[in-house]
């Protein structure tokens, strides 16, 4: 069975598409300032590599986890 509902990753992508799109309206229709574009520019670059810096963490914390949640065997006392 195929959910037509978007995961909430999808929805978050959505949303920004949809955010950068009105902005580029905007910008054509001639509402945004040219520093007003460069701030918004610089912001959604740095959003973007701050959303990879949290994808290399959630992904390091799941390794983190799995380790902690690996079953060790128990220490044999030297003779």
């Amino acid at each position: 069975m195929v959910s037509d509902e978007m995961t909430p990753a999808q929805a978050r992508r959505f949303q920004l598409w949809r955010a950068m799109t009105d902005l580029a309206k905007a910008q054509e229709a001639g509402r945004l300032t040219p520093e007003q574009v460069r701030l918004l520019e610089g912001l959604a670059d740095s959003l973007q590599k701050l959303a990879g810096q949290l994808t290399l963490l959630a992904n390091l914390s799941e390794q983190y986890v799995k380790l902690l949640e690996t079953p060790r065997p128990a220490a044999t006392p030297e003779r």
